[in-house]
């Protein structure tokens, strides 16, 4: 009867064994997804997130692009320098100039001013004029006979930016006999300069205030000057 038992338990035993060999594996369950979840969709296809900690919102955007234009190089304004050489009362004074430099020529804005004349006349012609003017010369003073003008065919005896000289002069040739009278003339000054306007720090600066320095010959001097006198000049070619 013993061989019997072992018998069973050998057999149970090597029936539990081949159980467990040939038993297929055991089934994953299924999971439901809601309908809200929408089509199945591969990893690769995914749209790749921003990495954590890299969302910005619309404040943080304008800040970062103030840091920016704060941190751009700003290009510091460019420091200029103004001479000026003159004036000159005519322009065929003016010296040259190359077109390729610095250096400019320029004519001051016209400014109207009284000159007070005294002369003898008008007359009714210019030889009663030159008669005049001729008898006035051949005593020792000085006279011209005008001919252009309002005051065509006067004889002036005095020219003065002063009135009072003038009246002085009107006295002096009425106690000699003649009848002078004082006539107001506008006249119109102009004036022309030479001008430098440019960086200092540059080498083509220092050679061309070399130049316009030279240009005033010993009898005119450069000066430097505030560049708002330099742009109230008008170009002069």
């Amino acid at each position: 009867m013993r061989w019997v038992f072992w018998f069973l338990v050998l057999f149970n035993i090597a029936f539990f064994v081949w159980r467990e060999i040939d038993a297929p594996p055991p089934s994953r369950p299924l999971s439901v997804l809601p309908p809200s979840a929408g089509n199945l969709v591969l990893l690769s296809e995914l749209p790749e997130a921003e990495p954590e900690g890299f969302e910005f919102d619309g404040l943080e955007s304008m800040r970062l692009e103030s840091d920016v234009i704060e941190n751009a190089d700003v290009a510091a304004p460019v420091r200029e320098e103004c001479w000026v050489l003159g004036a000159f009362d005519d322009h065929n004074e003016l010296p040259s100039v190359a077109a390729d430099g610095l250096i400019r020529r320029h004519k001051s804005a016209a400014q109207q001013e009284l000159e007070y004349w005294v002369i003898l006349g008008p007359y009714p012609d210019s030889s009663k004029a030159d008669e005049v003017g001729s008898e006035i010369r051949a005593k020792g003073w000085d006279s011209f006979v005008i001919n252009k003008g309002e005051l065509l065919n006067a004889v002036s005896v005095g020219v003065f930016r002063e009135r009072v000289r003038a009246e002085r002069q009107l006295q002096q040739f009425v106690a000699r006999g003649y009848q002078p009278v004082i006539a107001p003339v506008p006249r119109l000054l102009e004036s022309y300069w030479l001008s430098l306007r440019g960086d200092p720090s540059k080498p083509l600066f220092d050679k061309e205030l070399a130049r316009l320095k030279a240009l005033g010959n010993g009898l005119v001097q450069a000066e430097k000057k505030n560049c708002n006198f330099v742009a109230s000049l008008r170009e002069f070619d």
